[in-house]
Parts: C-alpha cells; sequence; structure tokens
C-alpha cells in the first residue's frame, strides 16, 4: 500500500530532523491514507419516532470525527482559526452532515432553518421533551 510506504518514509525523515520528502504530494498522500486507516461512524437516520437521544449522542461523535463539532454550538463559539473560506466549508459540511443524517419527514419539519445550529436546536426543542419524557416513564 502506498500510503502506508509513504507515512514510514515521513516518520522517519521527521525523526531524523531531514523534511526531502515531505511535499505536498506526499502530504496529500498520508492525508489519504488516515482517512482510509481511520474508521468512519456511521449512524442512522433519525425519522422523529426513534429514540433522540442517541441518535442525538452518535451524531456528536460524527461530527467530532469530522471536525465540525462546534458548528452545533452558538456562532459565538466558533474557533477563532475558522474564518472566510474555512468556515465556510465547515459549516456545508455541517449541514450536508445532518440533512443526509435525517428523514424526509423530519427535514420538513425544520426545512426554514439554514445552518447546522439552527437545526440542531430546532431538533431538541421538538424531541428532546419527548425523549425525555419517554425516558422517565421507562424508568417507572
Amino acid at each position: 500500500m502506498p500510503g502506508r510506504f509513504i507515512l514510514q518514509q515521513v516518520v522517519t525523515e521527521l525523526s531524523s530532523g531531514s523534511s526531502a520528502l515531505v511535499s505536498n504530494s506526499n502530504l496529500s498522500d498520508l492525508r489519504s491514507f488516515l482517512d482510509l486507516a481511520i474508521p468512519k461512524i456511521e449512524t442512522d437516520r433519525f425519522d422523529g419516532k426513534s429514540n433522540f437521544l442517541m441518535w442525538r449522542r452518535k451524531m456528536k461523535a460524527v461530527f467530532v470525527q469530522n471536525k465540525i463539532a462546534p458548528t452545533i454550538c452558538s456562532p459565538e463559539e466558533y474557533p477563532e482559526s475558522w474564518k472566510g473560506e474555512i468556515l465556510k466549508e465547515k459549516l456545508g459540511d455541517a449541514h450536508s452532515c445532518l440533512t443526509l443524517h435525517l428523514t424526509d419527514n423530519v427535514l420538513r419539519e425544520i426545512d426554514e432553518k439554514d445552518n447546522a445550529f439552527e437545526i440542531w436546536t430546532k431538533l431538541e426543542k421538538l424531541y428532546l421533551g419527548k425523549s425525555l419524557s419517554n425516558k422517565i416513564y421507562l424508568k417507572e
């Protein structure tokens, strides 16, 4: 596997203090290799009837793995490094991620929301109370 060889080269070079092999193309190959090496988290689409608390927990893990977790927080909490195109890309990734993990009937309920924070807040408003009351009922 070429990615593994390049990774070994980069590690060897970095440990020896040399950086001749660390070019943009090698770093691109390394990123591709690492993307394949790190398992992706898959979670079911939320349909409005399943356990929202569990889906929310899994989605937070997906957001952390994709390095977009701050997008479900208030915009004031975005990292300082997220500016311009980086911010636009992260917000787009988060919106897509949420949209692809919701069924059509749930999407209809949040259709007017155009960013991940608004969608996340609306979903919590709609389904968190239901999940908590179900959880309390099940404990009794």
